[in-house]
């Protein structure tokens, strides 16, 4: 075989193994046409982003997005994957506090959204916080427990957090300059330079080397998180599940935990970061436990404390929503539409990793509403998707309490149209 002939069929050997080898992304046409993007396409695509941070089109910004488009395609569809995990609950808890739905870009420059982050300086969990500033924002942090780790508990910490920092600059960008490098730092920066924003700032090293590269990856991560269709990238997912919180005051092990729910102790571990010698210490302010809603729900029913679920104001119901409260549960009786005098007969299933049912089906008896006498103020009719705990909370009433009053089943909650005693 001469040398041009073997080279030849050298080529062709190569380009079929890399055809047959390479990521299926390479393989949807011309890989050209969704990783390149002219500075101007991609100047106007940052410059219509809405956002309260000052994003801007530079050179370094660019590069960056290539690194993410191109060299990372895999680690960004990764990204984009997680982020369906954790978005919805930082976008519930900015809502609250009336912050920027936006910033959630901020924890993934942080720690790739990885609850069990920890970088060389100490930094810890998705919002990076030191030991200082976690405890002075209610973080505990002590050999059992580190609530950095908790994404609830460190983004709510991180949202007040942003909210003073926004306070004391005025500007959202040079808040998240703060955040990076602390507020000492900008202040003196503004101070030397005599600019009153950070990219005037930025280019005259008057802020740390990380913190004037920390906007420009800011301004990428926006980008990547909103036009990652327009360069064939789509959310690579870990397996989800919708995951409800309950706060526990007593001493609780993962191993009872496990005995009674049949979930391997460390899926409770993954679920809960924060504590990490697998135990729940005792507590008058009580701390979260996380876990699949129906291994939850079936933990409860077997030890109590439906009243303790966490609400944290967003739906469970589809993927972005992982997060539950009562009023999920009750929609696993949803067929039950009769409310006549029947029995019925219901599995509940867990939606963790180790599915378990329960020993055996589930029999309910239902009884037939009684005639209520009109104008009485006592009673209240459910609303379809209501829950008890929203009746709870609208009346001011403790959940245990209105199921006492109702004598409701925890395996049993209420149904739409179902009218519930008051007082």
């Amino acid at each position: 075989m001469n040398k041009t002939l073997f080279i030849a069929v050298k080529a062709v050997i190569i380009t079929s193994l890399f055809a047959l080898f390479a990521p299926s992304a390479f393989s949807n046409g011309d890989i050209s046409s969704y990783t390149e993007v002219s500075k101007n396409e991609l100047k106007q695509r940052i410059e219509s982003l809405h956002s309260e941070v000052d994003l801007r089109y530079t050179d370094e910004v660019h590069k960056i997005i290539n690194t993410y488009i191109k060299k990372y395609r895999r680690g960004s569809e990764r990204l984009l994957g997680l982020s369906e995990q954790f978005f919805p609950l930082y976008e519930a808890e900015f809502q609250k506090q009336g912050l920027p739905s936006e910033l959630k870009y901020l924890s993934v420059i942080e720690s790739g959204l990885k609850p069990n982050a920890l970088s060389g300086s100490g930094a810890a969990g998705l919002w990076q916080f030191m030991k200082g500033t976690g405890r002075l924002y209610g973080l505990r942090i002590n050999s059992t427990v580190d609530e950095r780790r908790d994404p609830i508990k460190s983004t709510q910490a991180a949202s007040e957090y942003l909210k003073d920092l926004h306070q004391q600059f005025g500007d959202w960008t040079l808040a998240l300059a703060a955040y990076n490098c602390g507020p000492g730092n900008v202040r003196k920066a503004l101070r030397r330079s005599q600019e009153e924003e950070f990219w005037s700032m930025k280019g005259r090293g008057f802020l740390p080397k990380e913190t004037r590269r920390y906007i420009p990856k800011y301004v990428a991560m926006s980008y990547l998180m909103s036009y990652s269709h327009a360069h064939n990238l789509y959310p690579e997912y870990e397996e989800i599940n919708n995951l409800a919180t309950v706060t526990v005051y007593d001493y609780t092990s993962f191993t009872e935990i496990s005995k009674v729910t049949g979930i391997e102790k460390a899926t409770i571990a993954k679920f809960n970061p924060a504590f990490s010698k697998w135990y729940i210490p005792k507590s008058t302010k009580g701390y979260y436990l996380t876990l699949p809603q129906g291994d939850l729900y079936y933990y409860l029913s077997q030890v109590g404390g439906f009243e303790n679920l966490l609400d944290l104001g967003y739906d469970s119901s589809t993927l972005r929503g992982r997060y539950m409260l009562y009023g999920a549960m009750k929609r696993k009786l949803s067929e039950i539409t009769r409310l006549d005098q029947s029995t019925y007969s219901l599995h509940i299933t867990s939606t963790g990793n180790n599915p378990i049912e329960l020993p055996q089906p589930l029999t309910v008896e239902i009884s037939p509403l009684a005639v209520l006498s009109h104008g009485r103020t006592d009673l209240y009719q459910l609303k379809p998707q209501e829950s008890l705990m929203d009746v709870a909370a609208a009346h001011d009433i403790k959940l245990s309490t209105l199921m006492k009053l109702n004598d409701i089943d925890p395996n049993l909650p209420p149904q739409q149209g179902q009218k519930i005693r008051l007082k």
